[in-house]
C-alpha cells in the first residue's frame, strides 16, 4: 500500500476509541499520531535501513553504451557464486542516468523454466516513466541472456524493471538443491514486525507518562492510549501489507524470515489502494458520526450507511474496472519475441 493509505489507516484506528475521538474534538492530535504509527514501518525502512545494506556485487552499467550481455553475466555470476560458496550473495542493480530527467530503461527477467537470466535494454524515459521517442539502442544491443548453472526461485516478480532513482537489489540464497532469489531484503524485516510496533507503543506510553511526571504536561489521554493509538496504526499497516506479495517478518527477532503475503495484489496497484483508502475514510466518518455527542450527525442505520456509502460504490468502481481494464501482458523479452517487445515500446508499450 502507499503511505497515505497507511496513514489514513492508522487514523482510522484510531476512531474506535471514544475517548480518542473526544479529546480530537477538543483539538488534540491524537488520532494523527495513529497516523504517524501508520507511516513509521516505512519511515525506518526508506530513511535507514536500505542506506545499512552491504552488498557483494553492483551492477553498473555503462551509461553511453549499456551492454546487456555484461548484466545478464553479472546476475547470473551471482547466482553461481551463491550455489558455489553456499552462502547469500547480495547484489545491487544500478539505474542508468542519462541527464536531469532521463533515465535509460531496463529489464532483468529471472527465467527459471529455462534456467537463464534475460536482460532487454529498453528506452530512455523520463522521471515520470514517459518514454523519449526514438531512444532505443541498435537491436543487436537490446537483448542478452546468460545461463545459469542451479535451479533458482524468485520469490517476488520475476520481471524486474530498473528505470529511475535508485535500483533494484536481490538476495540469492542458497537453499537445498536452489537458489532462492529474495527482493528488497532489507525491506520488511524488523520495521514490519508485530513486536516492534508492541515496543514502539511501550516507548511512546513511558515517554507520555514522563511528560506528564516530571514536565507537568497536561494531556488529554492516560499515556498508556498514546502507545496504544501509535502501536495500533503501525499494526494497520503491516496487516495491510500482508495482503501483498512481499509479505512481512512479523514476529523479529523471534522470526528470521518474511512470511509469504497473501497475494491478492501488488502495493502499487491504484484500484486496490484507493479502495482501502476509500473504505478508512469511510469508517472514520461512521465512527465519528456514531462517537460524537449529544447525537450523531446524521442517523441511518449502520447497514444503510455501509451500503450506499461503501459497498454500491465500490461495487460499480471494480465492476467498471473490470470491464475496462486488459489482462496485463508478459512484457519481458526473450531471444525469440524481442523484436515484438520493441515495436511495442517504440509505439508508446513498455518492456
Amino acid at each position: 500500500m502507499k503511505g497515505l493509505t497507511h496513514f489514513i489507516s492508522g487514523v482510522a484506528f484510531g476512531t474506535f476509541f471514544p475517548s480518542a475521538v473526544a479529546a480530537a474534538e477538543a483539538k488534540s492530535l491524537i488520532l494523527v499520531l495513529g497516523g504517524v504509527g501508520g507511516i513509521l514501518p516505512d519511515t525506518f525502512d526508506f530513511k535507514f535501513a536500505r542506506f545499512l545494506e552491504k552488498f557483494d556485487i553492483e551492477v553498473d552499467p555503462d551509461h553511453d553504451d549499456p551492454d546487456p550481455q555484461m548484466i545478464a553475466d553479472a546476475v547470473a555470476d551471482a547466482i553461481n557464486r551463491a550455489d558455489k560458496e553456499q552462502k547469500t550473495i547480495k547484489l545491487l542493480l544500478h539505474t542508468i542516468r542519462m541527464g536531469a530527467d532521463a533515465w535509460r530503461k531496463y529489464s532483468v527477467y529471472f527465467n527459471s523454466e529455462k534456467q537463464r537470466i534475460e536482460v532487454t535494454i529498453g528506452p530512455v524515459v523520463t522521471t515520470s516513466q514517459v518514454p523519449y521517442l526514438p531512444s532505443l539502442p541498435p537491436p543487436e544491443k537490446r537483448f542478452a541472456c546468460a545461463p545459469v548453472k542451479v535451479p533458482f526461485v524468485h520469490t517476488y516478480d520475476r520481471a524486474n524493471d530498473v528505470t529511475i532513482f535508485s535500483g533494484p537489489d536481490f538476495d540469492m540464497k542458497p537453499r537445498d538443491g536452489y537458489i532462492e532469489i529474495e527482493f528488497l531484503s532489507w525491506h520488511r524485516r524488523w520495521s514490519h514486525s508485530l513486536t516492534l510496533a508492541a515496543v514502539a507503543g511501550v516507548i511512546t506510553t513511558i515517554l507520555a507518562f514522563l511528560l506528564q511526571a516530571l514536565f507537568s504536561v497536561e494531556l488529554a489521554l492516560a499515556p498508556w492510549m498514546y502507545g496504544l493509538i501509535l502501536a495500533g496504526g503501525g499494526c494497520m499497516h503491516i496487516l495491510e501489507d500482508q495482503t501483498g506479495f512481499m509479505g512481512s517478518n512479523l514476529l523479529y527477532p523471534f522470526t528470521k524470515e518474511r512470511a509469504t503475503g497473501a497475494k491478492w495484489f501488488h502495493s502499487g496497484h491504484a484500484i486496490s489502494n484507493f479502495t482501502t483508502f476509500y473504505l478508512m475514510v469511510t469508517l472514520i466518518i461512521f465512527n465519528l458520526n456514531r462517537l460524537t455527542p449529544p447525537k450523531p450527525i446524521f442517523d441511518v442505520a449502520w447497514w444503510e450507511y455501509w451500503l450506499i456509502v461503501f459497498i454500491i460504490p465500490m461495487t460499480l468502481l471494480h465492476t467498471i474496472a473490470a470491464m475496462w481494464s486488459d489482462p496485463l501482458p508478459d512484457t519481458h523479452v526473450t531471444d525469440d519475441t524481442h523484436d515484438i517487445g520493441v515495436e511495442a515500446s517504440e509505439d508508446g508499450g513498455g518492456i
